[in-house]
């Protein structure tokens, strides 16, 4: 059983880490084409997101390693790196759904 759970804690690491990657890539594709009239709530959006999935995905491997006991440190417990992970996917739910912009979402679903 142990096994189940480690692959499928592997398996979703690898999608955040898949995440993170195209959200990098888009972030990239903002900088490089500022052709949209809302580009600075944009880029805000897309910093905070790409800033936030990488701290998730820190503070998520940090509570593997210790619940692996391979991190044996007073700062660093089980309970700092769920605050952690909950801040960061909060900040990640902020983004997405507070400050990006109502019209960018729209046209981008019509497309």
């Amino acid at each position: 059983m142990d096994v189940i759970g480690y692959l499928v804690v592997t398996i979703f690491v690898l999608g955040v880490s898949y995440g993170l990657l195209l959200q990098t890539k888009h972030l990239l594709n903002m900088k490089k084409n500022k052709t949209n009239t809302k580009s600075s709530r944009l880029w805000l959006c897309s910093c905070l997101r790409c800033f936030s999935i990488a701290g998730f995905l820190i503070s998520f491997l940090l509570n593997m390693l210790v619940h692996l006991q391979l991190i044996h440190s007073h700062f660093i417990t089980s309970n700092s790196t769920n605050i952690f992970c909950l801040v960061f996917l909060t900040a990640i739910i902020i983004a997405k759904y507070i400050i990006t912009p109502r019209d960018y979402t729209k046209n981008k679903l019509s497309i």
